[in-house]
């Protein structure tokens, strides 16, 4: 799970107020993620441009002009493409739509009190509502041409009206390297100074003419800073390292049971050679009848050896006899 800080607040312009630094609760580059940011125009609260919208807002990291890419990210999400029919891009249409018409219906209400052309509001809100393809609307921060004093215009309408996303400043940042060749980092923001300026920037930007053009009108903005948290790397590792002795452990049991497996087999195989029919057996019956019939051969070769031994002896006897004949014969 990331670890998120927030910021939001309203920055209004008037004369002598023509830009606002922004600081970022940017404190561990390391593991910054992104920078998300919403941003939109209000009508101006201060003084004599009470109620005027805002016209040509311009973003700066240090002194690196980001508008334009911040611009384009946010067409890009305008125009996404959902399978085949474009389902949100035309929702972003219908949000559009929706929105003009309740700022129409606020003006109609305040009657004489609008301070611009109800009709020519009315005309402009429907030419508008005509776009279907409304990220072509959106080609600056903030223009008056569309109603009164800008309110038609889309950058009034986002995050309020129209649900866009919020922009991902590691997106504007690689779209700016990308067009002007710079190697910008998402972690300048915890070192270089973000700036909101209405019109060019009187630090930055050499054209700058307080004649030419009057801060007025408002931004509402809320920064989500994003941080991985380090807890999620260890916690992968961990979940890493239980999966593995899961997969060991399977090895091992699947290991264990081939050779208790083997082992089974065997001993089915020794019980049927042992079993009164099996082949030990039968060879036992055979080796046992061998033996019997060597004990019978030595049982009758120890009777002929007695009786052999008896005649031997009346031979003898009768040899003993007839020495005693001739003796007594001579």
């Amino acid at each position: 799970m990331n670890v998120v800080s927030s910021i939001s607040g309203t920055l209004s312009f008037a004369a002598f107020s023509w830009e606002h630094p922004v600081a970022l609760p940017v404190h561990n580059v390391n593991n910054l993620k992104d920078i998300q940011l919403k941003l939109r125009g209000l009508p101006s609260s201060l003084g004599p441009t009470m109620g005027t919208g805002p016209e040509d807002i311009r973003i700066y990291l240090g002194d690196s002009h980001l508008t334009q890419a911040f611009v384009d990210s946010i067409q890009a999400s305008l125009a996404i493409d959902v399978g085949s029919n474009n389902s949100l891009q035309e929702e972003y249409a219908i949000q559009y739509a929706k929105g003009l018409d309740t700022w129409l219906a606020t003006a109609e209400k305040l009657g004489r009190a609008f301070p611009g052309d109800l009709s020519k509001e009315r005309e402009k809100v429907n030419e508008l509502k005509t776009v279907k393809e409304v990220d072509v609307l959106f080609a600056r921060l903030g223009d008056r041409s569309f109603g009164w004093s800008g309110h038609l215009h889309l950058f009034r309408h986002l995050h309020t009206s129209v649900q866009v996303p919020p922009t991902s400043m590691r997106d504007v940042i690689a779209r700016h390297n990308n067009s002007n060749g710079t190697s910008l980092e998402l972690a300048h923001f915890a070192t270089r100074p973000l700036t909101v300026s209405s019109g060019p920037c009187r630090l930055f930007d050499d054209d700058w003419n307080p004649r030419q053009h009057l801060p007025s009108g408002a931004i509402h903005f809320a920064f989500e800073v994003i941080f991985e948290n380090p807890n999620d790397r260890l916690i992968s590792e961990l979940r890493e390292d239980v999966n593995q002795l899961r997969t060991d452990h399977d090895a091992l049991k699947k290991t264990l049971l081939d050779r208790l497996t083997q082992i089974d087999k065997r001993l089915i195989k020794i019980r049927k050679e042992i079993s009164p029919f099996g082949n030990i057996q039968r060879e036992q019956g055979k080796i046992s009848e061998v033996l019997k019939g060597l004990a019978e051969d030595i049982d009758r070769n120890q009777i002929h050896v007695v009786n052999q031994e008896a005649e031997l002896k009346v031979l003898k006897r009768k040899i003993d006899e007839l020495k005693d004949l001739v003796e007594r014969l001579g």
